[in-house]
């Protein structure tokens, strides 16, 4: 409350062990030796209880997704995402 939120927020590294096992299940075979990189940017306050999607592009480059992720309300709470996996990255 001191920050101004009416309800409990979800710690940002919490949140994004859950984003990325989420990737690394979908996009690299449950295999987290597979990522290069995972980064993005919290964009809203981020509450238990919300549900969340995440919305992926594939980039022009190989092995590298772009992805945002929104809550049940539609706001994205994670933005400028970026998941990609170890191998050659080529346009």
């Amino acid at each position: 409350r001191f920050m101004g939120l009416t309800k409990p927020s979800v710690h940002g590294i919490c949140f994004m062990s859950f984003v990325l096992a989420k990737l690394v299940k979908h996009l690299a075979e449950n295999d987290i030796e597979k990522i290069e990189i995972f980064q993005g940017r919290f964009s809203k306050p981020i509450f238990s209880g919300e549900t969340f999607t995440i919305l992926g592009v594939d980039s022009d480059k190989k092995h590298m997704y772009n992805f945002t992720v929104q809550n049940n309300k539609g706001e994205i709470v994670f933005s400028q995402g970026i998941f990609q996996l170890k191998g050659p990255v080529c346009n």
